[in-house]
């Protein structure tokens, strides 16, 4: 992105994100949070402190267990079907009384047996396991959601 636009403002941040840093990180001076963090407590750390901050964000939901291009789409959390990782962030987000998120998602069924347990470090329990085309093709959504907003086309 550097090499594209040197006067590009962007903040890159390479550290795990534990639950208090989530709030120290974001800022109201950017323009948009685009997460994709894969566990659950950091990523809900992320959105709480983004819509505290009142800063646009764009969340992925689970890849995992998924292969059919056709249907991943952007939508509202509300609107999330057949994606469990949707599912447990909008129950959560709800007891913070957040219920609006722009969200990637699949519609597609998880696959029960890419299911991976481990051993809980990270606030991970367990993951699906993800074909190496639906992360890019999630954060594709992504690029394309925010680029839309950043040029007034949503």
């Amino acid at each position: 992105l550097m090499d594209i636009n040197p006067e590009l403002k962007l903040t890159r941040v390479q550290e795990f994100l534990s639950p208090e840093r989530a709030f120290e990180i974001v800022s109201p001076d950017f323009d948009y949070v685009l997460d994709c963090i894969d566990s659950i407590t950091p990523k809900l750390n992320l959105i709480i402190a983004a819509k505290r901050k009142r800063v646009k964000i764009i969340s992925s939901m689970g890849a995992g267990g998924k292969m059919l291009a056709s249907k991943v789409k952007v939508t509202d959390i509300s609107k999330t079907i057949n994606c469990y990782f949707s599912k447990t962030i909008r129950k959560r987000l709800k007891a913070e009384k957040i219920n609006k998120l722009k969200v990637v998602f699949s519609s597609e069924i998880q696959d029960e047996k890419s299911l991976k347990l481990t051993d809980g470090k990270n606030f991970k329990k367990s993951f699906y396991g993800t074909n190496s085309y639906m992360p890019g093709l999630f954060g594709l959504h992504v690029a394309e959601a925010v680029i839309r907003h950043l040029l007034k086309k949503e």
